[in-house]
């Protein structure tokens, strides 16, 4: 029965961990989309996209994300990157060998 449990737990944290990366990576994708617009945007407009699109990663509700921004350049040339890279970190139920991080990157000028 142990066992039985304990390899649910572990199907319920992969689930949760997968869920989160689904959500950073919509994440980034929102906030470059903004950083990838350049001027009137601002970086902070970009990283305030970028934590509202994942409210709850993981289905922890409680966590946010950390976003950081770098922003197009106005005119930029085919080739430059706004990138937003969101950070969350991700804490199993069951304590395996502490929390993680886990990373998703988004880039894209216009």
């Amino acid at each position: 029965m142990p066992l039985l449990v304990s390899l649910l737990v572990g199907i319920i944290d992969m689930g949760r961990l997968f869920n989160a990366d689904i959500q950073l990576s919509q994440a980034a994708r929102e906030g470059a989309r903004i950083a990838s617009l350049g001027p009137p945007h601002t970086q902070s407009e970009a990283q305030d996209r970028a934590n509202a699109a994942a409210p709850a990663p993981g289905f922890g509700g409680a966590g946010t994300i950390g976003a950081t921004a770098s922003m197009c350049p106005t005119n930029a040339p085919a080739g430059s990157n706004g990138t937003v890279t969101a950070t969350y970190l991700f804490t199993f139920y069951r304590n395996y060998s502490g929390p993680r991080r886990v990373f998703r990157d988004g880039r894209g000028c216009w």
